[in-house]
């Protein structure tokens, strides 16, 4: 794999990563160390953890799937952390939630 593509798929996964947490931060769901680490990511950036702070949240965030498995594709169809939120909302992925809703209709 080329640097330029390395590269690209790292930003992506610290934006996944950043729109996640900023938004399990806007809901009130995040305390103690999580919150305080969500914080200085946005400020500073996915790089600026340290290697217990990185630990930390990978934690966190296995924890989190780990709780919100889809209950038709068990996670088969997710495509980014954000849409854990959705399956802790709903219980579905948006994919299989959308193939139940096509499904009803017919």
């Amino acid at each position: 794999m080329g640097q330029a593509k390395k590269a690209m798929m790292e930003n992506e996964e610290n934006n996944d990563l950043i729109d996640f947490l900023t938004t399990l931060e806007e809901r009130d769901e995040l305390s103690g160390a999580v919150a305080g680490i969500t914080k200085q990511i946005k400020t500073k950036g996915v790089n600026s953890m340290s290697q217990n702070q990185e630990k930390t949240i990978n934690g966190f965030v296995e924890k989190y799937k780990q709780a919100n498995d889809c209950e038709m594709c068990l996670g088969g169809n997710i495509g980014s952390l954000t849409e854990y939120i959705y399956i802790n909302d709903y219980g579905l992925c948006p994919s299989c939630q959308h193939s139940k809703e096509k499904f009803m209709k017919d």
